[in-house]
């Protein structure tokens, strides 16, 4: 589900009327599910701490592509903002423009209303949007073979992108610190995950077990990853459910600090408070 309020009802679905016989799996993005409820959306009334969760999918950090000629704008605020196309206003991407404007002067400006990722590259290609942030490596490849797009930042090093600096060595010096880098670390789930599968709550254990093994196995299953080479790319991995679980615990632990200063970033930048319903 690619959709951010489609997501939201999805989870608010699955967590209240799903039979828990294991015979539904719903998969989630990070920033479709886990987002509003960092946000404290009225809309959410899941728990996927309640949920069954089976394992989960990382594409790869993501890298923020910015449009060559647009550069000489990005570090000039006499100039035209340099505009990035945002789908959630959640994902890691997001999360880096938004404290390199706060922390470097960058010259940005939201673009929202986006449906998906691929709406936002069409975007770019039209010449709608400036910027953009994919952890897909196809997606990286084939912008910046055109050169239409260069890198700006990584989210973290990456070694197919040796070159590309990560976000912390492009922010130096200037780095936040305190409860300004924990709002930023929460923002785009810097301790969540990327795609994730679960069912709904009371899951039986035997049934969960069965699943996440599964899992594990099929990841691990040449004729798979060949296959999803072809979707996700080639620097994809597979998480168990243990571990993803833990992820998805710490990204909603959020200080009562931290909660508000995102709020108002949020409100700051001209970005929705909580997730809207369609």
């Amino acid at each position: 589900m690619r959709n951010k309020g489609v997501q939201v009802t999805a989870a608010n679905e699955m967590h209240n009327t799903t039979r828990p016989d294991g015979l539904t799996v719903n998969v989630y993005a990070d920033a479709g599910s886990l987002g509003p409820l960092r946000r404290g959306s009225k809309s959410v009334k899941y728990n996927p701490l309640q949920w069954g969760i089976v394992g989960s999918i990382d594409r790869g950090p993501s890298i923020l592509l910015i449009r060559k000629a647009a550069m000489d704008r990005l570090n000039d605020r006499s100039k035209p903002p340099v505009t990035i196309g945002s789908v959630s206003t959640d994902r890691a991407q997001d999360a880096m423009t938004l404290f390199g404007a706060e922390a470097l002067g960058w010259n940005i400006k939201f673009v929202l209303g986006y449906p998906s990722s691929n709406q936002i590259y069409l975007a770019f290609e039209r010449g709608e949007i400036d910027m953009f942030g994919s952890g897909t490596d196809d997606i990286i490849a084939r912008f910046l073979k055109g050169g239409a797009a260069v890198p700006l930042a990584a989210e973290v090093a990456r070694p197919d992108y040796p070159d590309v600096p990560t976000y912390e060595q492009v922010l130096g010096n200037k780095k936040p610190t305190g409860t300004m880098w924990k709002a930023y670390r929460t923002w785009g789930g810097g301790n969540a995950v990327d795609k994730y599968f679960a069912t709904p709550p009371k899951t039986p254990a035997d049934i969960l077990r069965i699943l996440r093994v599964s899992f594990v196995q099929t990841g691990k299953d040449p004729e798979f990853r060949k296959t999803a080479n072809d979707t996700l790319g080639g620097g994809f991995v597979t998480i168990s459910g243990e571990e993803t679980f833990e992820c998805i615990e710490g990204s909603l632990n959020i200080p009562a600090d931290v909660h508000d200063l995102v709020r108002k970033l949020r409100a700051k930048y001209g970005l929705p408070q909580v997730s809207k319903m369609k």
